[in-house]
């Protein structure tokens, strides 16, 4: 389905009507909404009349009122405002995936870290993938890096209002260790000037490096970790004493704990943690964001061919572990963000953040908490809860996402987007 974006200007008066609202808030849909919209903020929700035209029990998939097209503005509101009609539509809140990769395309590796070499090449591959993600309903992104910062570069040059992107430049790490292509071999008693650079030139988070990847090959091994607790806390008091929060990538119990210890704001990935840790992370309230679908599409997408038999069995066990972690995560208190890790291998922009959650769900969380924690959960992550609060409420912004179908009884609805309606800045 092709989706529309519609920005509303601060003086614009506008009416929406759907067939269902999911507020953010409520367990349920609400029936028939109709909501105007005055200076780009949620002025008023009501329910429109129940007539034959609209007389569906719940709404169906694929499903569109015969009265119209979708999306036309035949009507007006009583005080003359257009009428901007979705039939067969759910409205909710547009969704934020808070673990991207912009400046990789999670095809061509190499072809992507070719680009970095000429801002020509990279700047429209970026916008490219900003703009995936605005048609899939995804309004906000959390940037982790490349070693050239494209994303970085591109939200300077470019000063795109939507989606909102907050962006960590590069990564820090170890000059020894994984991640090259995250972040420069600078050695590590001058990292608290990269990370002093980075700050300066707009980076919004700081992106650290605490330990290696997940071996696809033998169960439950990690790559080392690149610094000692003490390097690690260094950096971390600097990017807050800077006001930047820190994302870290961190697997295995022991890097996770010394991130926790470190005072990191949010843990990346996670693999192989253990229960200790996520009690630790509950105790301080420290967001995990699992990242499940750059492991599990390995051996659940085309990708499989390319893995020999003991591969997919070790790569299965290990994201099927990751659901487990993530429910008892859930079930502690964990703060829980979501994260596709677009522009890793198999992940592509635009498709990524769904296939993340469709394994939240198969994981055993439910659908109405999954869609909270990929908007109101992720912009309480991000601390951009003024411009996105995840709620549709009078006073909120006027940020709505249509899309058809029921998506509290399937999250896949959320292919079906048909509309994105965004202030014209944000707030």
């Amino acid at each position: 389905m092709t989706s529309t974006t519609r920005y509303i200007l601060p003086d614009e008066t506008l009416c929406v009507q759907a067939d269902w609202l999911w507020d953010g808030v409520s367990d349920t849909l609400l029936p028939r909404p109709r909501l105007q919209i005055r200076q780009g903020r949620i002025a008023a929700i009501s329910s429109y009349p129940h007539t034959n035209n609209h007389a569906q029990p719940a709404p169906d998939p694929g499903s569109t009122s015969p009265s119209r097209p979708a999306g036309s503005t035949g009507e007006k509101w009583p005080d003359g405002a257009p009428l901007l009609h979705l039939p067969g539509c759910t409205l909710l809140p547009p969704l934020l995936d808070a673990h991207v990769h912009l400046g990789l395309d999670g095809r061509d590796f190499a072809a992507s870290r070719a680009a970095w070499q000429s801002e020509a090449e990279y700047m429209p591959r970026v916008a490219k993938h900003a703009a995936a993600w605005l048609a899939a309903g995804v309004v906000a992104l959390r940037d982790g890096g490349d070693a050239a910062a494209t994303a970085l570069h591109y939200r300077l040059k470019q000063k795109p209002a939507w989606p909102l992107l907050h962006t960590t430049g590069m990564a820090l790490r170890h000059p020894q260790r994984y991640g090259s292509f995250l972040g420069p071999d600078w050695p590590v008693k001058k990292l608290g000037g990269l990370l002093e650079e980075l700050a300066a030139r707009g980076a919004d988070w700081i992106k650290i490096l605490v330990s290696g990847v997940v071996s696809f090959t033998h169960y439950g091994q990690v790559g080392a970790l690149h610094f000692s607790q003490e390097e690690l806390t260094a950096l971390v008091a600097r990017a807050r004493s800077l006001g930047r929060r820190v994302m870290a990538h961190a697997n295995s119990p022991a890097g996770v704990r010394q991130a926790l210890q470190a005072g990191a704001a949010t843990v990346e990935h996670g693999y192989f943690l253990d229960e200790d840790c996520l009690k630790e992370m509950a105790e301080k309230q420290t967001a995990w964001l699992p990242t499940i679908v750059p492991v599990a599409n390995q051996v659940r997408t085309a990708q499989a061919a390319g893995w020999p038999a003991e591969s997919r069995q070790v790569i299965e066990k290990t994201y099927r572990r990751q659901q487990e972690m993530l429910c008892k995560a859930w079930e502690l208190g964990v703060p829980l963000g979501v994260g596709s890790d677009a522009g890793a291998s198999g992940v592509e922009h635009g498709r990524g953040l769904l296939q993340e959650m469709l394994y939240y769900r198969e994981a055993g969380l439910p659908a109405v908490q999954v869609l909270r924690l990929a908007t109101r959960g992720n912009a309480a992550i991000l601390g951009i809860a003024g411009a996105l609060p995840g709620v549709i409420i009078p006073g909120a912004p006027a940020a709505l996402l249509a899309v058809q179908g029921n998506p509290l009884a399937d999250l896949r609805c959320l292919e079906r987007v048909k509309q994105v309606m965004l202030p014209a800045s944000p707030v």
